[in-house]
C-alpha cells in the first residue's frame, strides 16, 4: 500500500523526527511504499524560527521577557541557522517526503497515518489545535485515515471536548490508538469508546535499525549523557550540575545535549555509547533503553513525567526511575534481557494494531 505519515516531522526536536524515521522504516518492513507528507504546520514553522512574532506573542507575556526575547535575536540566530541546517540535512538523508502539501488539496494515498508525537496536545500547537492532526483533510475515496499513538494531556481532551470537537475528531478515523493510558481513561469516560494503547515507534524498533545513524567517534569515549528538555519543576534542581558531579567522581566527560546544538546522529550515537544518561525526556529513556545504558530518569512532577515514567514501570525498570533528591546510582545489577523480552511483548501488540489498522479489519 501507498502510505503517507502526518506528523510533527519539520520540528527541530530530536524525539520528532526520530520517531518519524522509526514509523516509515517499519512500515516499509511490512512492505509498504511510506512517504513523509510535507505539511508545513503553522506553529512548528514559527517556533523554530529564529524570531517570530506569533511566538513571541504566545510564549513570552510580559513586556520584560518581550524585550529580552528580541534582544537575544542575533545570539539565537547563528544557533538556529546551525540546528535548522543539520535538521534538514537529516530529513533530506533519512526521510522520503512528499512535495509541499497544502491542505486544500486532497492526497493520494491508500492510508494516511495521523501519528505520532504530540499531535493533540495543546500546548505543543501553541494554543490551537490543528485540523490536520484532527482528521480533517481531504483524501480520495477508499483512503483510511488511521491514528497511530497519538499523544495528548488531560487539559487538551477536556478542551476538545468542552469545544465540541473530540466527537466529530474520533470520528474522522477509521482506527485510532493512543499513547497515554490516561488519555484513553480519559476519552472512555466521556465517550464510551476504549481506544487500543500503542507504543512510541522508536519502540517499536531494535538497535539495527539505527545501525546508520551511528557515528563512531563516540565509540572510545568515556562519559555521562545529560538531556534536559524542561525546567526543574519548581524544584530547584539541576539535571547538569546532578550529570555533572557523577562524571567528575567517575574521571568521565560531561556531554550535554540539551541546547540541541549535536546533530540528530550525534543524539543517537552520544547515547548509544554512552556510561550513562542522565535525563528528564522521554525519548532519551527510549533510546538509553534500545541501547542498553543505564540511566537516571528524573521525576520532575510538573504533570508532564508519565510519558517515560509509564514506560519505565510497564518495563519492570522502576529502578531508573528517580526523586530530585537522589544521586544517580552505578553498577546496578541490570536484567536486560528481562526488559527486552517485556519491550518485545509491548512491541508486538502495537505492530498488530498498526497492521490490521492498514489492513481492510477496521476497529
Amino acid at each position: 500500500m501507498k502510505i503517507g505519515i502526518l506528523t510533527f516531522h519539520r520540528a527541530h526536536n530530536y524525539g520528532a523526527v526520530l520517531q518519524c524515521y522509526a514509523l516509515q522504516e517499519v512500515l516499509r518492513g511490512m512492505g509498504h511504499e511510506v512517504e513523509v507528507i510535507d505539511y508545513r504546520q503553522k506553529w512548528t514553522e514559527e517556533v523554530y524560527k529564529p524570531f517570530s512574532l506569533v511566538a513571541m506573542k504566545v510564549r513570552y507575556k510580559g513586556i520584560r521577557s518581550k524585550i529580552r526575547y528580541i534582544k537575544d535575536f542575533f545570539k539565537r540566530y547563528v544557533i538556529v541557522k546551525k540546528k535548522r541546517a543539520s535538521f534538514e540535512a537529516f530529513n533530506s538523508k533519512f526521510l522520503t517526503i512528499s512535495p509541499k502539501y497544502y491542505t486544500d488539496e486532497q492526497l493520494d494515498y491508500d492510508v494516511c497515518i495521523v501519528g505520532s508525537d504530540q499531535l493533540w496536545g495543546i500546548n505543543c500547537l501553541g494554543g490551537q489545535f490543528d485540523d490536520v492532526y484532527l482528521g480533517n483533510f481531504k483524501v480520495k475515496d477508499g483512503c483510511k485515515k488511521v491514528g497511530y499513538a497519538i499523544s495528548s494531556d488531560l487539559m487538551s481532551i477536556n478542551h476538545l471536548d468542552q469545544h465540541g470537537l473530540l466527537l466529530p475528531s474520533l470520528k474522522n478515523f477509521s482506527s485510532l490508538s493512543f499513547r497515554e493510558s490516561t488519555i484513553i481513561d480519559r476519552i472512555n469516560e466521556i465517550t464510551g469508546i476504549k481506544y487500543p494503547q500503542s507504543i512510541d515507534p522508536t519502540l517499536l524498533t531494535d538497535k539495527k535499525l539505527w545501525d546508520p545513524l551511528l557515528n563512531n567517534k563516540w565509540k572510545d569515549r568515556k562519559y555521562v549523557v545529560c538531556y534536559q528538555v524542561r525546567g526543574d519543576g519548581g524544584n530547584s534542581f539541576s539535571l547538569i550540575h546532578t550529570a555533572g558531579i557523577l562524571a567528575e567522581n567517575n574521571g568521565w566527560d560531561l556531554v550535554d545535549l540539551s541546547n540541541r546544538e549535536y546533530d540528530v546522529e550525534d543524539f543517537v550515537s552520544a547515547i548509544a555509547y554512552a556510561q550513562f544518561v542522565v535525563t528528564t525526556s522521554f525519548h532519551a529513556t527510549v533510546f538509553a533503553l534500545i541501547f542498553r545504558r543505564q540511566l537516571s530518569a528524573y521525576l520532575l512532577h510538573d504533570g508532564r513525567d508519565s510519558r517515560y515514567e509509564d514506560l519505565l514501570r510497564i518495563l519492570d525498570c522502576n529502578l531508573f526511575i528517580y526523586e530530585v533528591t537522589e544521586e544517580p546510582r552505578l553498577n546496578q545489577m541490570v536484567d536486560w534481557d528481562k526488559i527486552m523480552k517485556k519491550k518485545n511483548c509491548i512491541r508486538m501488540r502495537s505492530l498488530n494494531y498498526l497492521s490490521q489498522a492498514i489492513s481492510n479489519l477496521d476497529r
